[in-house]
């Protein structure tokens, strides 16, 4: 099986998911081709090994492919180097050059400029990754290497080992119960509560965005208030640093 997808949110448009279909066609096997917002009939007719549809479940196709021509979305390229299939990458822009640089670095795919996405070339270079060996030994490697790299309980605690060095060690403990806070500031900190997926939203954070996390500000004690000296011990919560490193000042 060969796979071919730009991805839901770049729109390629159908001439050149047409000449992905066109292209892979003729090198055996089913070609399965994710349209996304592009309309499958916008294609036109398509060899018969050819299937084209608005989405597919990826995962399961990249289980059974022997070749992904992708976009070069970081999600897509991880998940095709999980199960160990070679890419060939026509990026369409944000990261997507950066990632299809990378994929060349580690030896695991291709890269090619859509202005250069002919039938004729893309179907030269499919038929190299599927060919040569190395490609997809290469990514292999990086199947494995994303299998012993601990996953979603590894990266949780990277981020907390993170905190804790940008906070120091008088970081309280975030969660319910929280010990008070030992950093002496003038500035006000927010509570830090975590949020069960069924909990009711809660108010945006300090920067706007939205976070699985609850935060609540502390009393608003002036920088002359003589109880400001007590902020820290009544408020269970760290110090929210802004982008540059100072804290947030009280409205």
């Amino acid at each position: 099986m060969l796979y071919a997808s730009l991805g839901t949110v770049f729109d390629g448009g159908p001439a050149l998911l047409r000449t992905f279909a066109t292209a892979l066609a003729p090198l055996g096997g089913t070609v399965v081709v994710s349209t996304g917002s592009t309309e499958p009939a916008d294609l036109g007719p398509l060899p018969a090994n050819v299937l084209a549809r608005r989405s597919v479940p990826q995962l399961q196709v990249l289980a059974r492919a022997a070749l992904f021509v992708t976009h070069g979305g970081m999600n897509s390229v991880n998940e095709a180097m999980r199960t160990g299939v070679p890419t060939l990458v026509v990026p369409q822009g944000a990261d997507q050059p950066m990632v299809a640089r990378r994929v060349v670095e580690l030896g695991a795919g291709l890269e090619l400029r859509t202005d250069d996405a002919t039938a004729e070339t893309v179907q030269a270079l499919a038929r190299s990754l599927l060919d040569e060996l190395r490609f997809r030994e290469a990514a292999a490697a990086q199947g494995a290497a994303q299998r012993q790299a601990g996953g979603a309980r590894r990266a949780a605690d990277e981020l907390e080992r993170y905190l804790d060095d940008a906070l120091g060690a008088s970081r309280p403990i975030e969660h319910r119960g929280a010990e008070p806070c030992r950093r002496r500031s003038p500035y006000p900190c927010f509570g830090l509560q975590h949020r069960p997926k069924s909990a009711p939203r809660t108010p945006a954070r300090p920067s706007g965005g939205r976070s699985p996390f609850r935060f609540s500000a502390c009393p608003p004690f002036s920088r002359s208030s003589p109880d400001r000296q007590g902020q820290d011990e009544a408020c269970p919560a760290f110090h929210w640093k802004g982008k540059k490193g100072g804290r947030l000042k009280r409205s």
